[in-house]
């Protein structure tokens, strides 16, 4: 029985992603202790797409960060050791990074590296566009 008084929300997310279209990518693994693999991964991520060059995305789907750009273990290292120094939580429980084989990564890993880090790119575009459509779509929304 479907209840009439009450606000159905529907949700979707699909978009195809066309693999052969994507830069060479490249995944990092990261050795944590104890701690919430998916806020530090997350953390991570974002720490290095402000101070390293390329897109970068934690995908939540197998524990790993996914860039663009190849960058040596060394370097990251470092960054990782300027975040120990500048806030120890949540990196204290970061030990260690190391290279993951692409090969490995699943298609939801590959779309989530899409969405969170190649489209954020676009997203004042996608914003500025959606809202032009909102008369069209009366009592729906979109977020991102």
């Amino acid at each position: 029985m479907i209840d009439s008084n009450s606000t159905s929300i529907v949700f979707t997310e699909i978009f195809p992603v066309m693999i052969d279209k994507l830069p060479p990518l490249f995944a990092y693994q990261l050795n944590i202790s104890g701690s919430d693999q998916n806020t530090i991964g997350g953390k991570l991520a974002y720490q290095f797409k402000n101070r390293l060059n390329g897109h970068w995305a934690w995908t939540q789907a197998q524990k790993v960060i996914i860039t663009d750009i190849s960058y040596p273990l060394e370097e990251l290292r470092e960054t990782i050791k300027v975040l120990w120094e500048e806030q120890p939580d949540p990196y204290a429980f970061l030990i260690d990074i190391g290279l993951y084989d692409t090969q490995n990564l699943t298609d939801q890993a590959i779309a989530d590296f899409v969405a969170f880090g190649l489209l954020e790119d676009q997203d004042k575009d996608l914003k500025r566009v959606l809202s032009s459509l909102k008369d069209a779509f009366k009592n729906k929304s979109a977020e991102f």
